[in-house]
């Protein structure tokens, strides 16, 4: 089965210029750690909570400035992504491999389409199992 057909659609999102404390906000609010940060639709990097505190330590600036900071300054741009058409087997196997718990689903342009989620991924093999 496609991933598309189990992914999350609806990505609360940030855009590059996002402030840091925009992020925390949305991360702290929804429980997430882990946001996609985007220029027009295409994915450019992702802000982990860890980002953000370690952001925090390399920074060492007062804590108003780091907050102000835009995402573009700390996120990370190196990061796994998978596209929509591939198959939940090979999904799987690269979060099992990189020991990722979600990664961004990416469409052949390289434009979020979704998340997916190793929760995304057991619930659906449960639902087949039953």
């Amino acid at each position: 089965m496609k991933i598309e057909n189990i992914m999350t659609r609806n990505v609360h999102t940030l855009k590059t210029t996002s402030k840091v404390y925009e992020a925390q906000d949305i991360m702290k609010e929804h429980d997430f750690s882990f946001l996609p940060v985007l220029e027009g639709e295409k994915i450019v990097g992702i802000i982990t909570d860890k980002d953000l505190i370690n952001g925090q330590i390399k920074n060492k600036k007062i804590i108003e400035t780091y907050f102000n900071l835009e995402l573009k300054d700390i996120m990370n741009t190196s990061f796994d992504f998978v596209y929509n058409t591939d198959s939940e087997t090979a999904v799987f196997k690269l979060l099992k491999e990189k020991h990722r718990r979600r990664v961004p689903v990416v469409d052949e342009k390289q434009n979020l389409v979704g998340i997916i989620s190793i929760n995304d991924l057991n619930a659906e093999r449960m639902k087949l199992e039953n």
